[in-house]
């Protein structure tokens, strides 16, 4: 079982899929191909993290974890353009690298290396002579293994990294940083308070018309009532720096194991908010909120549909076509 990754194009005659899938693995290998996809202007990317042995691909050795680029329009997963691996390869035994990914549009790939300890995301910039290579590596600033960069997000200039199992108690952290120059720099740290809060779990960032330059941050664990679990909204501005907006919880009491797990997935995309809640009402069930004039209210979701939530969703309009991918792990 090496996984797959399925693509839905969206065309006149309505939505067609496309099955993705590496054939030439070493009979060692296991699964993991599709466990992060990433959506891009110019190319799509498909992550193997769990991959550590020898590869029949390209005989990399040891890469702990790989990610696939392709071009769009292919349909064999074993057409890819480069295969991509960490530049810190740690234990071989204890694989990572591709566990998260985003783009920021701006020719910059982040990819999350949890091979090795400290954990670190790995800028990669590609140029049309040596393809994607590493420009600077982010390294876990807590110096351990916290999960860092188990989910990260990134828009324009910003970037934020989750790691949810730091500080004391796991109460857990997100880091935000900021493109100047040639390398990104922390700009804001966020903790969480109390311990088993998680913070960071998941997170996301954009910037909208209506409320600026904004951060949303889930904590599926947090215990304020029973572990129903928040996010938390921050927003930036050149006056105040980034100050704490809505927080956000589930409107429902029916929990599945004594938890929502709301906050499990986060993503907002210019002024719209999506939040997964994993275990609601047992079957699980996604939020969509949309800000209007302010920053959206607890209670006030667009609506909210049944499902095991968001474990990673991914837009993109490339041509006159849309393409997105959905998670759903225990579907």
């Amino acid at each position: 079982y090496i996984g797959a990754a399925y693509m839905f194009t969206s065309a006149s005659e309505g939505w067609g899929r496309t099955r993705l899938q590496v054939t030439g693995a070493s009979s060692t290998s296991i699964y993991g191909y599709g466990a992060s996809v990433l959506l891009a202007d110019d190319f799509f990317a498909i992550g193997h993290p769990n991959e550590f042995q020898d590869l029949a691909y390209e005989n990399t050795g040891n890469a702990q974890g790989v990610i696939f680029t392709y071009n769009y329009g292919e349909t064999d997963g074993n057409n890819y353009v480069q295969i991509l691996t960490s530049s810190h390869r740690g234990n071989a035994s204890y694989p990572g690298f591709g566990t998260a990914m985003a783009y920021d549009y701006k020719n910059r790939l982040l990819i999350t290396s949890q091979a090795t300890s400290p954990e670190r995301v790995e800028v990669f910039a590609s140029s049309s002579t040596k393809g994607w290579n590493v420009t600077q590596t982010i390294i876990n600033p807590a110096g351990a293994t916290t999960r860092f960069g188990q989910s990260l997000d990134c828009y324009d200039d910003y970037l934020i990294i989750g790691s949810h199992r730091s500080g004391s108690g796991f109460s857990g952290a997100a880091y935000i940083y900021k493109y100047a120059g040639s390398q990104y720099s922390l700009e804001e740290l966020i903790e969480g308070t109390v311990s088993n809060q998680e913070l960071g779990r998941s997170v996301s960032i954009t910037s909208g018309s209506i409320n600026g330059v904004t951060a949303a941050i889930g904590s599926e664990l947090d215990n304020d009532e029973g572990m129903d679990g928040m996010v938390y909204i921050y927003h930036s501005s050149s006056a105040n720096g980034w100050t704490a907006g809505t927080t956000l919880k589930s409107i429902s009491t029916n929990m599945s194991a004594g938890k929502n797990s709301y906050g499990l997935a986060v993503y907002i995309d210019q002024d719209n908010l999506a939040v997964g809640s994993y275990e609601e009402n047992t079957k699980g069930r996604t939020y969509i909120y949309e800000p209007k004039i302010n920053p959206p209210k607890e209670t006030d979701p667009i609506f909210r549909f049944a499902s095991r939530g968001v474990f990673n969703l991914r837009l993109q309009e490339p041509g006159n076509s849309y393409r997105t991918f959905v998670g759903n792990q225990k579907k």
